[in-house]
């Protein structure tokens, strides 16, 4: 027998759950909605947004690590903003399946699926390796963090009542596109 899975709460829910407006101008995907029942792990969530916004990182290869992190977690939700239309199809299909034609990226991107994979043991390999293309161990450390923040978010999605593709609050590949 199937479970139901966790509700989502409402945008308006999710606002007054850490104090803010009632008006919510933008839709609440699925993760924070459910993490919104739990107003202490949702405010967690919104500093690990703030500080992704400080990172080091590029824009470009966070997308990168989202994606591959989402989809190695078997979380098809992928994230995806308006904005994202600039990286184009193809790379951000590259980047779900761990792809980039960017030595840099493709290191990233290894050092994601490893770390995803086996749950950040005997990387020590990936990390020599990222090294040797001029990736510092900040960078390291950003990729571990964000890895970090979207298994979060993709089990927080997974425990909920909503399937994938019936989750309006992100569009996939290629709606973007």
């Amino acid at each position: 027998m199937a479970g139901t899975g966790i509700n989502p709460l409402s945008e308006r829910d999710v606002m007054q759950a850490v104090g803010g407006s009632d008006n919510v101008d933008y839709p609440v995907p699925v993760p924070l909605r459910v993490a919104a029942h739990s107003p202490q792990v949702l405010r967690i969530l919104a500093l690990f947004n703030t500080v992704s916004g400080d990172l080091m990182l590029p824009p470009r290869i966070q997308k990168a690590i989202s994606l591959r992190t989402r989809r190695l977690n078997g979380c098809f939700d992928t994230g995806l903003t308006s904005e994202d239309a600039a990286l184009g199809c193809d790379n951000l299909l590259g980047f779900q399946r761990g792809l980039s034609d960017d030595p840099r990226e493709q290191a990233m991107l290894a050092l994601t699926t490893k770390i995803v994979r086996d749950r950040g043991k005997h990387t020590a390999c990936v990390v020599d390796a990222a090294r040797e293309l001029g990736i510092t161990d900040r960078e390291i450390v950003e990729t571990v963090f964000l890895v970090a923040q979207h298994t979060l978010l993709s089990y927080l999605h997974g425990i909920s009542s909503v399937e994938s593709e019936q989750d309006n609050s992100h569009q996939s590949v290629k709606e973007v596109s």
